[in-house]
């Protein structure tokens, strides 16, 4: 997995996880896993082109890239296409 809940937490911070995947006060964890499992397939879709999967090693902003891809539940709706379209264009 390019990118882990901590990796949520530490970008975003816990308030903005807990606002966009809250069901009964708390995280939900299959629904954060869902979509980090999400941005692994979409990135794997570009890079599987060229380079051979699984990465050995993850460069860190290929776990920017899966953040900025499932994360943005928390930004506007504008900043979500800005980024989408932002991290497709890189890949």
């Amino acid at each position: 997995m390019y990118a882990t809940q901590q990796d949520i937490v530490d970008r975003y911070s816990a308030d903005a996880l807990l606002m966009v995947t809250d069901r009964d006060g708390n995280v939900d964890v299959q629904q954060v896993l869902r979509a980090l499992e999400d941005a692994d397939d979409e990135i794997n879709t570009y890079i599987g082109k060229r380079y051979p999967l699984p990465l050995v090693m993850v460069p860190r902003v290929i776990t920017r890239v899966a953040l900025d891809l499932r994360c943005i539940d928390c930004l506007t709706a504008q900043a979500i296409q800005k980024s989408v379209g932002n991290v497709t264009t890189m890949l």
